[in-house]
């Protein structure tokens, strides 16, 4: 079996694209499938029999999101009918679902191009929101392909909106970092972050006792990103 990014270029190879940003529907029409958004859906993304034709179907939601979700069913289609793994035999395996995902990735950030893209430039949000934009990726998926393509030595927090509360949702293992203390002046500091980056002075609880630690932090919507580590 391929590995993801050898599956994703040779997809994109047979649509005849190769730079982002391209749209998904040309990777998955190459393949004689169909492609509808389906408001309402319960899951991100399925392959659905419509009409006779195969088709990749996905969430009505952000931009970026459906084309994750498109090139994730993609990829479930391509082992299928490309590396032999019966659709059936791919249900609830989390194995197959990590592979899919890193094929989404792989498709939709080349990593020739992404290389490439932050050779010369500074590991920040600045150099990540270019390549989130050129590609159409998310945030998240371009930092992580960042760290584990480009060299990239900083770690990804993420912060969603819970009621009148920040909760950590994403934050590496180590260094103590999921242990956030949910004190009144992180909430304040963090009530303060707008799409600008920023960096601040973040309070933690580990272990070993309180940390401060300096972050570069930006706000997208309703989720505030945080950069910690070596620049």
């Amino acid at each position: 079996m391929r590995s993801p990014e050898d599956l994703a270029s040779w997809a994109r190879e047979r649509a005849g694209v190769d730079q982002p940003w391209y749209l998904v529907s040309e990777i998955i029409g190459a393949f004689d499938l169909g492609l509808e958004v389906r408001p309402g859906l319960e899951k991100s993304g399925m392959l659905d029999l419509i009409d006779g034709q195969i088709a990749v179907v996905v969430r009505s939601s952000g931009m970026d999101a459906k084309r994750f979700s498109a090139a994730h069913e993609l990829g479930h289609f391509l082992l299928a009918h490309e590396e032999g793994l019966p659709l059936i035999d791919q249900l609830h395996d989390p194995k197959v679902e990590r592979y899919c995902n890193e094929f989404a990735s792989h498709l939709l950030i080349p990593r020739h191009w992404l290389r490439d893209r932050v050779l010369t430039r500074d590991q920040s949000f600045d150099t990540a929101l270019d390549v989130a934009f050129q590609s159409q990726a998310s945030l998240t998926s371009v930092l992580l392909a960042l760290k584990e393509s480009a060299g990239w030595r900083r770690d990804l927090l993420k912060w969603e909106r819970a009621n009148s509360s920040w909760n950590l949702t994403r934050a590496p293992s180590k260094r103590g970092y999921r242990s956030l203390r949910s004190s009144a002046q992180t909430q304040v500091l963090l009530d303060g972050v707008d799409d600008s980056p920023m960096l601040a002075t973040v309070h933690f609880s580990s272990n070993e006792g309180e940390r401060e630690i300096e972050i570069e932090l930006l706000r997208l919507g309703r989720s505030i990103f945080g950069l910690v580590g070596g620049h």
